[in-house]
């Protein structure tokens, strides 16, 4: 068979999709972590409180080297000038950087619904 699979596992449920000439499968289990609602409240939080200062690191690097270094600096690399290596490609590295850190340190797999009370919907039945 031919193609890449891609394949994701989350609880009992499998994706499969094909991509290029050959074949190979990668899984990623997902474990949910068993959260209260004031945990799960606090989690949301963080990560949205993560989140924007990553965007407003990435936003002062962007008008920082953008405009600050703009016709300050005769280097270039490429005929570019250096202001626009850092501004533009850096910022992608950073922004990937700090995706890569928030999905590592920040991050957690939990499930939003609400666990409690669909076992208290069961056990009225």
């Amino acid at each position: 068979m031919t193609g890449v699979a891609l394949t994701w596992k989350a609880s009992n449920t499998s994706i499969r999709m094909p991509f290029g000439s050959r074949m190979f499968c990668f899984s990623l289990e997902v474990k949910m972590q068993k959260m209260t609602k004031e945990q799960k409240s606090l989690q949301i939080k963080k990560e949205a409180r993560a989140t924007l200062i990553l965007f407003f690191i990435c936003m002062f690097w962007h008008i920082g080297f953008g405009w600050g270094l703009s016709g300050h600096t005769d280097i270039t690399i490429a005929k570019l000038p250096l202001w626009w290596w850092l501004s533009t490609p850096g910022l992608f590295v950073v922004g990937l950087v700090g995706v890569i850190i928030l999905l590592k340190f920040v991050f957690k797999d939990f499930s939003l619904d609400d666990d409690e009370a669909g076992k208290e919907a069961q056990h009225a039945e």
